[in-house]
């Protein structure tokens, strides 16, 4: 089963962060060839 893990060192708004995993998460979803709600992130 594929398994991302994102770590950082900085501080960000929670704005910042929901953004970035909806991209993520939609990223992977791409590659996958799966719907995003068979994600479980």
């Amino acid at each position: 089963m594929p398994y991302l893990k994102l770590q950082t060192n900085t501080e960000t708004s929670v704005d910042t962060e929901q953004a970035l995993m909806k991209k993520l998460s939609q990223e992977v979803a791409r590659q996958l060839g799966k719907p995003e709600k068979a994600l479980f992130i």
